[in-house]
């Protein structure tokens, strides 16, 4: 199994590119027909409702701006198959330098639709191809190069190709990565000799049909319904079919796989009739995670604008979350190179961790594994330590900072010196001035912040210089809800919309981050310090990559939104000297 997830990983690190040997079995390629071979009882499932131009998506967001898949697996022993799937991926990745390269490499058209999916435990990838015969040629040339050789298999009226990635001489233990092309669809799965009649390899290829599909099964049109508007990229990971295939033996293809391979004793325990019915009860509370996105591109810019929620009917956890939300500081984020900002209601904290500790722990679980981790939280209830603790910071709301720039002057006396920061950090409370107080009593040279809740600045750069070592202008502004310490002109602007913001609550953490300048303000500090910007940092930031996410609670469940924009053009990696 280890050596199956570390397979799917090579794989699935680059987007399932994959390889292929082409048939000629009249199916449908469209996106449609594509996802009417999935089954209903698949563990997840991604896939796109409009194409996206292959080479903009893998400058912007893709495996291009990732480092190389053998530093990924620079650490494990690698068999001879895997290692010839990690360079594969590594020169697809280089070939994603310009369109013709990508498509001459892969075979692919200037759009692809790709779906992913299960077959039990067993992941399938398939896109649509316009010139498989390209992809062919990039195949052999790199078994040449690698002098590593497939098995041609004959399955039905597919033909394919496998590349074994263990070093089992019994052919029926191997694992064995599995590629064929059929009308113009790759697929690109593994082939377990071992799970005999559960082997998916028929399913996968669409010499048969599901039972049941996924489309039929009416989900995917009700998830598109709920969270679709204006998004083209929708996900979903079936956390009941999951723990079916976990608790049961023949409830899921999932779990007439394990039953062939597995035997364990935690598999057995969670087989128990007592961890069946109480797992899935759980599982029911918490059926499913789902992701969905709006990917759009043109002038030389990409954005990916959408979410991820883990969906919860478990209203007495979803409520304690949603108690605890605060105040999340408003200001010029679309001004700033980087942010980060807590949204948490101290007061309510201590309160809802009781609420959620109290829901897990008095259930009366008669599944060992349950009862086990029940009778461990029992005697650890958190909520008396951090109410303790919330005492000292009673009344907090938020925390947030924010930089929006780093001059560096290269006529210091000494040299190249740091300058100018441009940045505000800021605090949101019920009585922020109480707050401060409490800092100075466990702080003594706080004590020399003099300030009264009016809003008006007051320049306490002189207290910092000792620590600077350098005089420097930084203000701070305290009113009945909010206290901010900020430098800068930008950071003054935003001082002004935090001060007036009110203590409404609206989440519990965003970030932000703008690379490129994140990346000049790394290369000052380089400057200022003459330590060179190691290679893989200035590759990670590179690409004009500008957004964030943020973290909240609804009706729904767990949410994390997300929204970048990042540049479609490749990025050139500079040699070391």
């Amino acid at each position: 199994m280890k050596k199956l997830l570390l397979a799917a990983a090579v794989v699935a690190a680059a987007g399932g590119a994959g390889y292929l040997y082409q048939n000629e079995v009249a199916n449908s390629s469209g996106s449609d027909a594509l996802l009417s071979q999935v089954p209903a009882d698949t563990l997840l499932i991604t896939y796109q409702t409009k194409p996206i131009n292959y080479y903009e998506y893998m400058n912007a967001f893709g495996t291009a701006q990732q480092p190389q898949m053998s530093e990924l697996f620079a650490e494990e022993e690698l068999t001879p198959g895997l290692e010839f799937a990690v360079n594969f991926l590594d020169a697809y990745v280089a070939a994603s330098s310009s369109p013709e390269s990508l498509k001459a490499f892969m075979g692919t058209g200037d759009s692809v639709s790709p779906v992913i999916y299960t077959l039990g435990f067993i992941p399938v990838y398939k896109v649509q191809l316009e010139n498989p015969a390209a992809l062919w040629k990039t195949l052999d040339e790199q078994e040449q190069l690698s002098g590593f050789q497939h098995e041609l298999v004959k399955l039905d009226k597919v033909e394919y190709r496998r590349y074994e990635l263990t070093e089992s001489q019994d052919k029926l233990m191997g694992i064995g990565l599995v590629v064929a092309v059929v009308d113009n669809v790759l697929t690109v799965t593994f082939d377990i000799p071992e799970l005999g009649v559960e082997s998916p390899l028929k399913l996968a290829f669409g010499l048969e049909s599901p039972k049941n599909s996924i489309v039929d099964s009416g989900r995917l049109e009700a998830l598109q319904n709920k969270y679709g508007a204006s998004n083209n990229s929708f996900g979903i990971v079936d956390i009941r079919e999951i723990i079916k295939g976990l608790t049961t033996v023949d409830g899921n293809r999932m779990a007439r796989q394990l039953k062939i391979i597995e035997s364990d004793p935690v598999l057995d325990q969670l087989r128990s009739p007592a961890c069946h019915t109480e797992f899935t009860q759980i599982a029911e509370n918490w059926p499913q995670m789902v992701a969905f996105a709006e990917y759009s591109a043109g002038d030389d810019k990409a954005r990916i604008n959408g979410g991820f929620v883990v969906e919860s009917k478990n209203q007495v956890i979803l409520e304690a979350l949603q108690s605890v939300r605060g105040v999340l500081a408003e200001s010029n984020g679309e001004q700033s190179m980087f942010s980060m900002a807590l949204g948490l209601d101290v007061a309510t904290l201590a309160p809802a961790i009781g609420k959620i500790w109290t829901d897990l722990t008095t259930p009366e679980y008669q599944c060992s594994i349950l009862a086990q981790a029940q009778n461990d939280m029992r005697g650890q209830n958190p909520a008396p330590a951090i109410s303790m603790g919330a005492g000292m910071a009673n009344g907090l709301k938020g925390l947030s900072m924010e930089m929006f720039g780093l001059d560096v002057n290269m006529n210091g006396q000494y040299g190249p010196e740091l300058g100018q920061l441009d940045a505000i950090f800021s605090i949101s409370a019920d009585d922020p001035n109480m707050l401060l107080q409490t800092a100075q009593m466990f702080m003594p040279e706080l004590a020399q912040i003099q300030i009264q809740p009016d809003n008006q600045p007051v320049n306490i750069g002189g207290l910092l210089e000792p620590y600077a070592g350098k005089p420097m202008d930084v203000f701070a502004r305290l009113n009945g809800s909010h206290l901010t310490l900020y430098s800068g002109e930008a950071a003054a602007a935003a001082s002004e919309k935090v001060m007036a913001q009110p203590l409404t609550a609206n989440g519990l953490l965003s970030f932000t981050m703008d690379s490129d300048r994140v990346l000049e303000v790394i290369e000052t500090a380089s400057e200022v310090s003459g330590e060179p910007v190691p290679e893989d940092v200035k590759m990670s930031l590179q690409g004009e990559l500008v957004g964030g996410m943020a973290l909240d609670v609804t009706k729904d469940g767990i949410v994390f939104d997300f929204d970048y924009t990042s540049s479609t053009k490749p990025q050139v990696k500079v040699a070391q000297q």
